[in-house]
C-alpha cells in the first residue's frame, strides 16, 4: 500500500499498479468491494496448455491475463489439456481469483 498517493478518482496506484481504495473524510480506508465479472463470455483454457501456469486448473482471460476460477461447484470442467475455448462465465473478482457462480461453454 502506498498511502502518499491520492488522487482525485479511482484508478490504479502509479507505483504498485493495484487498485485505489477509495478514503472516507476520517482517513479510514474503506472496505474492499469485490470486482464483479457479471455473467461474460471469456476465453478459457487448462492451465497446463498455458505456459506462465503449467498446471491443470481452470482459467479464464481476463483484461489480458488469465485468471484461476475458483468455487464453481461444478465439479471439474472440460478444460483439461485444451485451449481456444470460450465460456460464459457468472462470477467475481476476489483476492485475484474468478469465484464463478456459473460456468457454461459456448461456442
Amino acid at each position: 500500500m502506498h498511502p502518499q498517493v491520492k488522487q482525485p478518482k479511482p484508478g490504479t496506484c502509479p507505483t504498485c499498479k493495484m487498485d485505489l481504495v477509495p478514503v472516507s473524510e476520517d482517513g479510514a480506508a474503506a472496505p474492499a468491494q469485490p470486482k464483479a465479472a457479471s455473467a461474460k463470455v471469456y476465453d478459457v483454457a487448462c492451465g497446463c496448455s498455458i505456459p506462465a501456469v503449467g498446471h491443470c486448473g481452470e482459467y479464464a482471460k481476463i483484461d489480458g491475463a488469465f485468471v484461476e476460477i475458483t468455487d464453481h461447484g461444478l465439479g471439474s470442467m472440460p478444460f483439461c489439456g485444451k485451449s481456444g475455448l470460450r465460456a460464459k462465465i457468472d462470477g467475481q473478482i476476489e483476492g485475484g481469483k474468478l469465484k464463478a457462480k456459473s460456468v457454461e461453454l459456448v461456442e
